[in-house]
C-alpha cells in the first residue's frame, strides 16, 4: 500500500498487474497461440464436416479434441491473460462471469486429457486386439458418441469445485475514486481446499493420462515392432521391406512425441500451481505472474501441437 494517494489512485485506474514490456510480449505469445490454435483446431473439423468418409466413430474422438482446445483458444486463452495483466476483477460484480471463466478453462482442459487418453486406448483395441480398421470405422458410433458424453459430464464434474467455491469480493480502501475495488477469488469451506484440488487435478488431468497414454503407446511400439519383423522377415522384395520399417519407424516415432509433448506441456502448471498452494515461494508479485504465464502457455500450447499431431500426421486428415 503506497502513502501516495495520487499515486494508488493512478495504478488502479490503468489496472495493470505488469510492465508494458512483459504485457506487450505476453500479448503477442497469445495471440500466436489463439491464431494457429484456432487455424489448425478449425481445420480438423473443417475436414470432417466437408468429407463424409471422415465422419467415422474412430474421428468422434479426434473431434472433440479439436472443439476442446478451441475452446481453450477462444475463451480461456484471452480472459487468462485479462487475469494475469490486472490487479482487480475487471468484469465488475457478475458472480456469474468470476465463476464460468476459471470453471470453463477447468472444462476444457479435463475434456483435452481425456479426449487423448481415449484416443489413445481406442488405438490401443485396434491394433492390439487385431480389429479391422475398415470395419471398426464403419461400425455404429452410438457407442463412441455414450462415450463423448462421458467425457464431457466427467470433466464438468472435476471443475465443479472451481464454479462453486469462485466469488466476487469488494473492497473499500477508502479512495473515492477507485472504490469499491473488486477480486475474483477462490473461498473454499476447508484449510487447504485449493491444495487438495490442485493434487487432485494433477493426478487426473497429467498423471493418470500420462500413464495410460505412455503404456499404452509402448506396448503398441512393441506390436507394431514385432509385426514388422514378421512381415519383412518373410517378404523377398527389398523395397516393400524398407517401406514396411520406414511407416513401422514413423508410427513409433510419432506415438513416442504425443507422449513427450504431453509432458512436457502440462508439467510445468500443473507443478506451479501444486507449489504455490503449499507454500508460496515468490515476494514479487510480478515474477509470479510472468511465471504463471509461461507455465500456463506452455500448457495452452497443446492446443497448437494437438491438430499437428493427430490432424496433419493422419494421411485421411491431409487429405
Amino acid at each position: 500500500i503506497l502513502d501516495d494517494d495520487d499515486e494508488l489512485v493512478q495504478q488502479y485506474y490503468q489496472n495493470r498487474a505488469l510492465d508494458s514490456f512483459s504485457l506487450t510480449c505476453l500479448g503477442i505469445v497469445y495471440t500466436v497461440l489463439i491464431f494457429i490454435g484456432a487455424i489448425g483446431n478449425g481445420l480438423v473439423c473443417l475436414a470432417v464436416a466437408r468429407q463424409p468418409k471422415m465422419r467415422t466413430s474412430r474421428n468422434l474422438f479426434i473431434i472433440n479434441l479439436a472443439i476442446s482446445d478451441l475452446l481453450l483458444c477462444f475463451f480461456t486463452i484471452p480472459f487468462s491473460l485479462v487475469e494475469i495483466s490486472t490487479k482487480s476483477w475487471p468484469y465488475g460484480e457478475c458472480i456469474a462471469m468470476c465463476k464460468l471463466v476459471l470453471a470453463l478453462e477447468a472444462t476444457s482442459i479435463f475434456v483435452s486429457t481425456l479426449s487423448i487418453t481415449a484416443i489413445a486406448l481406442d488405438r490401443y483395441q485396434v491394433i492390439l486386439h487385431s480389429m479391422n480398421p475398415v470395419d471398426q470405422s464403419h461400425r455404429s458410433s452410438f457407442p463412441h458418441i455414450a462415450k463423448l458424453l462421458v467425457i464431457w459430464m466427467i470433466g464438468t464434474l472435476l471443475a465443479l469445485p472451481l464454479f462453486l467455491f469462485r466469488t466476487v469480493e469488494v473492497h473499500n480502501i477508502g479512495i473515492k475514486e477507485i472504490d469499491p475495488i473488486k477480486y475474483c477469488i477462490e473461498k473454499w469451506p476447508i484449510t487447504h481446499g485449493r491444495f487438495y484440488y490442485s493434487v487432485f487435478s494433477m493426478l487426473i488431468q497429467y498423471f493418470v493420462p500420462i500413464t495410460i497414454v505412455s503404456v499404452v503407446y509402448t506396448r503398441l511400439c512393441i506390436k507394431l515392432r514385432s509385426r514388422t519383423m514378421r512381415r519383412t522377415s518373410t517378404t523377398q522384395l527389398p523395397n516393400l521391406r524398407n517401406r514396411l520399417q520406414r511407416r513401422a519407424r514413423r508410427t513409433n516415432m510419432l506415438l513416442i512425441s504425443i507422449a513427450l509433448i504431453f509432458c512436457i506441456s502440462w508439467l510445468p502448471l500443473n507443478a506451479l500451481n501444486v507449489i504455490c498452494d503449499l507454500k508460496f515461494p515468490f515476494e514479487n508479485d510480478s515474477t509470479f505472474r510472468i511465471t504463471f504465464a509461461v507455465c500456463h502457455m506452455a500448457g495452452m500450447s497443446s492446443s497448437c501441437s494437438n491438430p499437428f499431431l493427430y490432424g496433419w500426421l493422419n494421411q485421411n486428415f491431409r487429405n
